[in-house]
């Protein structure tokens, strides 16, 4: 096993992965409408209205959820993320604030909203995706990790192409033989 933690592969499986998704996209929308109002904490304790705004972040973590059914981001390994997955992340994020904020506005018109609140919560819950991806990435790719951090500098000069078919683990495995 190359992995930096050998456990952990087996266990993020899509449910997993799904369930990380939709505790992000929560947090995103509790944390945005937090940066938004500037609230401490006693509101969110006694103050009736942050019922509301549970329930309005459960509202868009529903829809990201049908998003994520749509979509289907959560499917790809998250080992080997890359730019297209950064893009495809930001489509999803980007039609759940779309979406949402059409429902708020056919529901309530959105008059308790705070409109960059959805803003911010697009943006906080696409850096929370990618970021939990490339902490993924580094945490089960030690050499990834190091020439990100400058401590080793992976060279190419002369190095032939490479087409590897077959299943994703062993083309891995023998990529890293080869590095060894």
């Amino acid at each position: 096993q190359t992995c930096a933690l050998p456990i952990f592969p087996r266990l993020m499986s899509y449910a997993v992965k799904s369930t990380i998704h939709l505790i992000l996209v929560f947090s995103g929308f509790l944390l945005a409408y937090e940066l938004r109002r500037g609230l401490s904490l006693g509101w969110w304790i006694n103050d009736p209205q942050a019922v509301l705004i549970i329930a309005w972040a459960a509202i868009y973590t529903a829809i990201a959820a049908a998003v994520e059914l749509v979509f289907r981001i959560e499917r790809t390994s998250w080992r080997f993320s890359s730019a297209r997955e950064v893009l495809k992340i930001a489509r999803s994020t980007g039609a759940t604030s779309l979406i949402f904020l059409l429902f708020m506005f056919l529901g309530t018109r959105a008059n308790a909203l705070p409109r960059s609140t959805v803003v911010l919560a697009w943006v906080l819950t696409l850096f929370a995706l990618v970021g939990v991806r490339l902490l993924w990435r580094l945490m089960n790719d030690p050499a990834l990790a190091r020439s990100l951090l400058a401590m080793e500098r992976i060279r190419l000069d002369g190095a032939a192409p490479l087409i590897l078919v077959g299943d994703v683990e062993d083309a891995e495995a023998y990529l890293r033989r080869g590095a060894a």
